[in-house]
């Protein structure tokens, strides 16, 4: 639940965590397998959300993996790919009723993706973060939005994903800004 002094000043409200459920899933995270700890960052811990766990979030964003920023920070897409998220929900009408999640909650070598993405699909690492996205999902959601392919991957393996439009869109940090506008456009009229 978002704290909220109503004699606050507009934007000052703070995130208190994580509701108890999602706390104790997060201590549930599953380690690396011993053969694939090198294509993982540790140097921060996990990274698990950004948004609103209180049951408003209209809007799921699945990002790949936590960036530099993220990893400091401790939220999800808070660095330049989060500026142009947010740019992206704002142009949704969207700036409270969301929820951002990763599909990998440790950040990943870029030049390692490819072999980590099998991990996706490993037992315990599948049934947490499944699990996790039906914690921060309810029946107020409207759509899914998979940034990047990594991030796609892990919206095909949710087995109870809610029957909502889900949007499969270039990773924020396409170095195309062009074609990443091009296709977020074509995201947003639909």
């Amino acid at each position: 639940m978002i704290d909220f002094d109503p004699g606050a000043a507009p934007g000052t409200e703070f995130d208190k965590g994580p509701p108890v459920a999602l706390a104790r899933h997060f201590a549930a995270l599953p380690s690396i397998p011993a053969e694939h700890r090198d294509l993982f960052w540790y140097d921060w811990g996990p990274v698990f959300y950004r948004g609103r766990l209180n049951g408003t979030a209209k809007v799921l964003g699945i990002a790949s993996d936590p960036g530099p920023t993220e990893r400091l920070v401790g939220r999800t897409l808070v660095g330049d790919a989060g500026q142009r998220v947010q740019g992206f929900l704002t142009k949704l009408g969207l700036t409270g009723s969301y929820v951002l999640v990763n599909a990998f909650p440790h950040a990943v070598h870029p030049t390692d993706v490819s072999r980590a993405l099998p991990l996706l699909s490993r037992a315990d690492h599948l049934a947490w973060r499944n699990r996790f996205y039906d914690l921060v999902t309810d029946a107020t959601l409207e759509a899914v939005v998979a940034f990047d392919g990594t991030a796609q991957a892990a919206l095909h393996l949710w087995g109870n994903a809610p029957d909502v439009p889900t949007f499969e869109v270039p990773h924020p940090s396409a170095h195309d800004g062009a074609a990443l506008a091009a296709a977020w456009a074509a995201g947003l009229d639909r």
